[in-house]
């Protein structure tokens, strides 16, 4: 069974809007006040990015094709 692409973007921007309505709904529902929310947003960005960066790198890693040892020896030559 084929696989589907990931997509990196839809990622990161999926898991950014899921994260402010998760946000929005612990602040009304009082589980975090205006102080917590303050910190909430940045740490929610940074926590994306990093995502964003190990799915990428995981992405590159899987489309980078693999040299065999014969094909360094044609380099050399």
């Amino acid at each position: 069974m084929r696989t589907h692409p990931l997509d990196v973007t839809a990622l990161v921007f999926g898991l950014t809007f899921l994260g402010i309505v998760t946000g929005w709904a612990l602040f009304e529902v009082d589980l975090i006040d205006a102080g917590a929310s303050a910190w909430f947003l940045p740490l929610l960005l940074v926590g994306t990015g990093l995502v964003g960066i190990v799915a990428w790198s995981a992405k590159a890693a899987v489309r980078r094709p693999r040299r065999s040892p014969d094909d360094t020896q044609h380099l050399h030559s």
